[in-house]
């Protein structure tokens, strides 16, 4: 036990199993759009999900691992709620196909990948105080590219532990690329780097962020941000997971240790994020590909 345990804590494996698990769900994708089979295509897709209870046994492990005992208080929330919503996913997911079956329309009202971003704004939001040097006021976000083509930009998600008290006034506002490229999200998406962004002070935030004076009154009290650009195999940014601390609270005053931080534990959550869009990808796609197949 002690060796299993030792090896699925080591940070190369942690990280390399939600890529793991991406390239499995690609697989189920794929067979899905082929298969006629109602029960199969419900099996497979519940299967998908089940591959990411395999991440989530991982990250587990590794929350108990960190900082003392302190974790240990969320570590079995935590699992209950990824428990719940995998449980909860999958029988949305069946309920999704079954609907599909019978009509030929997909309801993606019931299941949908920003029920996976909002679920994974919570989750960062309770581990940050955990995790994080001082302070206990964060906010998590979730932008990605809507539009047929992709030409627009939304905040889909965004949680914070001040009671939603500092909403941005993007949320839920669709922006043009034309008109993105002032917001330090917008130049995110347009640099071809997937590099992770750090800005470890408030300076650095108001250097770097576009505010609306006419709208924007809390530009002093963020305190530090990091930006993870969210990739699939091709390169292509389907999102950006924006984490904020807010009046002095900051994750860690050391460029090195945030940067441990976000690799041993951030970047899982967002990896949670790419597999919910290839699920729902893959669920768009299936009376598509069955009508050609006709």
């Amino acid at each position: 036990m002690d060796k299993i345990k030792k090896f699925i804590t080591n940070i190369y494996v942690k990280n390399l199993i939600p890529y793991i698990a991406a390239i499995i769900l690609g697989i189920i994708g794929s067979a899905v759009f082929t298969v006629e089979d109602i029960a199969v295509k419900i099996i497979l897709s519940i299967f998908g999900v089940l591959v990411l209870a395999v991440a989530v046994i991982i990250f587990i492990f590794n929350i108990k691992s960190h900082k003392d005992n302190r974790s240990l208080d969320i570590s079995s929330d935590i699992f209950q709620e990824f428990s719940e919503m995998f449980y909860k996913s999958a029988n949305q997911i069946h309920e999704i196909i079954e609907e599909a079956r019978k009509n030929g329309k997909i309801n993606l009202n019931i299941w949908n990948h920003q029920i996976i971003c909002d679920f994974v704004c919570e989750q960062i939001l309770k581990l940050l105080p955990v995790i994080s040097e001082r302070g206990d006021y964060f906010s998590v976000s979730v932008i990605i590219p809507v539009g047929r083509n992709k030409n627009y930009f939304k905040m889909i998600s965004y949680k914070d532990t001040g009671k939603q008290a500092n909403i941005p006034k993007i949320f839920q506002k669709s922006i043009h690329r034309n008109d993105a490229g002032k917001y330090y999200f917008g130049k995110i998406f347009e640099d071809s780097s997937r590099d992770i962004r750090y800005l470890m002070t408030k300076e650095d935030i108001i250097k770097n962020f576009y505010f609306d004076s006419h709208l924007d009154h809390n530009t002093e009290k963020y305190s530090q941000y990091i930006g993870i650009p969210i990739c699939c195999s091709k390169g292509q940014k389907i999102a950006l997971l924006g984490i904020m601390a807010h009046d002095n609270s900051m994750i860690s005053t050391d460029k090195n240790n945030i940067k441990k931080i976000t690799e041993e534990h951030l970047i899982l959550y967002s990896n949670f994020i790419l597999l919910g869009n290839k699920l729902e990808t893959a669920i768009i796609y299936v009376p598509r590909i069955k009508n050609k197949l006709k």
